[in-house]
């Protein structure tokens, strides 16, 4: 397949999901639901007593990591509860399909990450002194949690235990980015450089590329077995 054929695949992957998502609304309502249900556990948890950087940005990623772990995990479940996933394996290529999947969740992780940090620094009254650095790991944080969702769905997408196969996996997959993005989130608060948040910004950018890589390495192996 030519490079023009397979960026065609992958744009009609995105568009299926874009209009299943339209139609049915669940994936966004879901991920919106679930982001508002433990940003209101930590509103009402913290009541504007916590002033520690440290503490402010690991619970920040624990709400996101709430929501990507009870959201974006179904991006090939569905597929399977639909019967529709014998219909993308024979009408584009694996690669592509996982490009297509992937693009989409990263659409609705940014949204609702964005959506959710922009809620928590206004509701505990939170002053980031670098606001670029903070949404530059915040950007990279998503890029890698979304990539290892979407092809952690792929592994569990036939397992009759999906949910909980999802939490058991997902957890020890996500750590290194949970690590990086609190780490880094925590500088940003505290007025770090770019400079001076290297480590966590390559750390991310790292464990995106790492992800992405292997994904598409393996995802012929996965989504065909």
């Amino acid at each position: 397949m030519d490079l023009r054929a397979w960026f065609f695949s992958v744009w009609a992957v995105v568009r299926k999901e874009a209009v299943s998502e339209l139609r049915l609304r669940h994936g966004l309502a879901i991920l919106f639901l679930f982001s508002a249900a433990a940003l209101l556990v930590v509103l009402f948890a913290v009541r504007g007593q916590v002033r520690d950087a440290g503490l402010h940005a690991a619970l920040l990623w624990v709400v996101l990591l709430f929501s990507a772990g009870n959201g974006l995990g179904r991006a090939f479940v569905s597929e399977e509860e639909r019967g529709t996933v014998w219909v993308l394996r024979l009408h584009a290529p694996a690669s592509a399909v996982y490009a297509g999947k992937w693009l989409f969740t990263l659409w609705l992780s940014a949204l609702v990450g964005f959506a959710s940090a922009a809620v928590y620094v206004l509701l505990l009254g939170l002053s980031v002194q670098r606001p670029d650095v903070f949404f530059a790991v915040l950007g990279l944080g998503v890029v890698g949690l979304s990539a290892a969702m979407t092809l952690l769905s792929a592994l569990i997408a036939r397992t009759a235990a999906r949910g909980p196969l999802l939490a058991v996996l997902g957890f020890p997959v996500l750590i290194p980015v949970l690590l990086a993005g609190a780490r880094g989130t925590e500088q940003a608060i505290r007025g770090a450089s770019f400079m001076e948040t290297s480590p966590e910004l390559l750390a991310l950018t790292g464990y995106a590329g790492a992800v992405l890589a292997a994904a598409f390495v393996l995802f012929d192996y996965v989504w065909h077995e």
